[in-house]
């Protein structure tokens, strides 16, 4: 079987791990539907937002895999603003987890090297699954983080009491085609934005990786900022 034939099977399995993550979602809605009819007291508001960010996890897929669509270009970007936009779009959805979304930005790297659209998709999908797997733990507190390691800046989405590795995420790559929970350890869910978010980096050949920030684990992706491109 030649890599090809291994990405469109791969692809396949996350489609199916993606269906299944919006089940839920569109459960909800249709339990908000069914109690406006009896009681006309439908929340529109909630309907809406978990409406909107189900429309984006579908369409960060489909990104994901137009491999050679020019989309994917690289520029330099300013991390802040693609945390803060990011952030936007996944507070309404933490606040419906119970979550508090925090961001934490180091201001003084300059800007990097990547793409927007795959950098936002990979946070907001990563983002879903840290929210979803933090929302089960007693500190339900999930960071946007930007922080300086020795090769280049590193932006990721981290929380405090999450089971995660780099041994869990190679397994539950593994297990992607297997598994109906490919890393039980870490998520209740099947962790289908973990994989849409590697989906999404590959195209611009940047990998995901676990990461910590200080004190709290979480996954990031490595970039070159303006001063080593210059360098290079």
């Amino acid at each position: 079987m030649d890599s090809g034939e291994q990405n469109l099977i791969k692809s396949y399995y996350l489609l199916q791990k993606v269906a299944d993550n919006i089940k839920l979602p569109l459960i909800q809605i249709l339990h908000q539907a069914q109690l406006g009819k009896i009681n006309n007291q439908t929340d529109l508001d909630q309907i809406e937002d978990i409406a909107n960010f189900t429309l984006k996890m579908i369409d960060n897929y489909v990104l994901g895999l137009n491999i050679n669509d020019n989309k994917f270009n690289l520029e330099p970007l300013s991390l802040s603003s693609v945390l803060y936009d990011s952030a936007k779009e996944l507070d309404k959805l933490a606040n419906h987890y119970g979550v508090k979304l925090q961001v934490s930005i180091n201001n003084n790297f300059g800007p990097v090297l990547s793409n927007r659209m795959a950098l936002e998709g990979f946070l907001m999908s990563v983002g879903l699954s840290l929210i979803e797997s933090a929302s089960s733990t007693n500190n339900k507190v999930v960071t946007l983080a930007t922080h300086k390691c020795r090769y280049g800046v590193v932006a990721g989405v981290y929380a405090k009491e999450i089971n995660l590795s780099s041994s869990i995420l190679r397994q539950g790559t593994k297990l992607i085609e297997e598994a109906k929970r490919s890393m039980p350890e870490f998520s209740h869910t099947n962790g289908a934005g973990i994989f849409v978010a590697e989906k999404l980096l590959n195209n611009i050949n940047m990998k995901l990786m676990v990461s910590k920030h200080h004190n709290l684990k979480g996954i990031g992706t490595l970039m070159s900022t303006s001063k080593q491109l210059q360098l290079i």
